[in-house]
């Protein structure tokens, strides 16, 4: 009877609190074997919870507000409002999701233009293909520098790289990781920053990295 109680008293403690929720949540994430199952389920419901609220016309900010809490998992829930905040102040779905670090690392195509740019891509092509994807606070801005730019973004992994007959770039890009930039400045013609990963379950900073932004 003990026993019972007790575990009665946990699911009740579990449901009310919601601290309590994400901790749980964020633990069994970390299991072996279960936790990948946890991960995949919460995937499978925000797909396919996505793909209804969309075929019912629900507006994208509104329909993230509506997915996050049917993904059975509290930190997939509080990594979908994020992206749900980050889109509705401009950023694109794509890049909001990639910033979680909960999804499957997800290859995306860009298309660069700016010298600067082109510049980092070079390098990185010729270092170790990695470079830091940040958001410009106002895409106004035509020669962004460190203050122009958002202090968490995605490291990446430069997958291919295609020149264009109009003299931009084509790149095909892996997000690696969630990153918090610590510094940014200005070499060779381009932006290099530093970072450290932030862990994509309890949100800690983890190790330091430095790439080409």
């Amino acid at each position: 009877f003990i026993m019972i109680g007790s575990v009665v008293g946990f699911i009740a403690a579990y449901k009310r609190s919601p601290s309590m929720q994400h901790t749980m949540d964020r633990l069994i994430l970390k299991v072996p074997v279960i936790g990948q199952i946890m991960h995949n389920s919460s995937i499978a419901r925000f797909a396919r919870t996505t793909a209804v609220t969309f075929k019912a016309g629900v507006p994208l900010v509104e329909a993230l507000g509506i997915v996050a809490g049917a993904t059975g998992n509290t930190v997939y829930e509080h990594a979908v409002l994020r992206m749900r905040d980050d889109v509705s102040v401009g950023y694109p779905v794509n890049m909001a999701m990639k910033q979680t670090a909960l999804f499957p690392h997800m290859v995306i195509p860009l298309f660069v233009g700016r010298d600067k740019s082109m510049h980092a891509l070079e390098q990185a092509m010729e270092a170790d293909k990695r470079i830091l994807l940040l958001a410009q606070k106002s895409a106004e801005t035509d020669d962004p520098h460190a203050a122009d730019l958002y202090q968490v973004g995605t490291l990446a992994q430069v997958l291919q790289l295609l020149k264009l007959p109009d003299g931009t770039i084509k790149v095909l890009v892996e997000g690696l990781s969630r990153v918090q930039v610590t510094h940014v400045d200005e070499r060779n013609g381009s932006l290099h920053g530093q970072a450290v990963e932030i862990d994509a379950t309890d949100e800690r900073e983890a190790r330091e990295v430095e790439a080409i932004a």
